[in-house]
């Protein structure tokens, strides 16, 4: 997504780049990362509908290149985690992303990880880690909109410690009405 401006919960197209402080985890503490530009861009036009495979999110996007959209149906998946150090036949619906598998891993072998590094352990998937219940999970929707009304984005996101994980996104377009100036 692309904004003119910066608004909370979108990433702000500045001339074609992209600086902006991030919010990193690792151990307990929070931290603020260095900006960076945005890993993946994917499209927030999206419906419930069936797509011509037959599986529920289709994309009102054209033509043929993206990663996707941000429906609940592209950025929801499955992580499997097998091995000693890891509950067994265990279900979270605490969410996890990619960036959490090295923080994982490098906790498992013992190693620190560094303030640099995006993502967060996923304790709550290893033996010995915080109950599942216990984990907190924090839904919000950030919602950020065009000042002529013409646009809005709402993203749903979870907040679990300090990692931010993206759930989904609903756009809204309508006729743009008179701003004051």
């Amino acid at each position: 997504m692309f904004t003119p401006n910066r608004w909370n919960g979108v990433v702000e197209r500045n001339g074609g780049s992209w600086n902006r402080p991030r919010m990193e985890t690792g151990g307990s503490a929070c931290r603020h990362g260095v900006g960076r530009s945005a890993d993946i861009l994917v499209s927030g036009n999206w419906n419930h509908q069936k797509n011509e495979t037959g599986w529920a999110g289709r994309s009102t996007q054209g033509g043929v290149a993206g990663h996707g959209t941000s429906s609940p149906y592209d950025i929801h998946n499955t992580l499997i985690a097998a091995g000693p150090d890891f509950r067994e036949r265990t279900r979270s619906r605490v969410p996890t992303s990619n960036a959490d598998l090295a923080p994982t891993l490098l906790k498992l072998m013992g190693l620190t990880i560094p303030n640099t590094m995006s993502g967060r352990s996923i304790d709550e998937a290893l033996r010995g880690g915080p109950a599942l219940g216990s984990v907190q999970a924090v839904r919000r929707v950030e919602t950020a909109r065009l000042a002529d009304g013409a646009y809005q984005v709402d993203a749903q996101v979870t907040r679990v410690g300090c990692a931010r994980y993206l759930d989904f996104t609903e756009v809204r377009r309508s006729t743009p009405t008179t701003v004051p100036r």
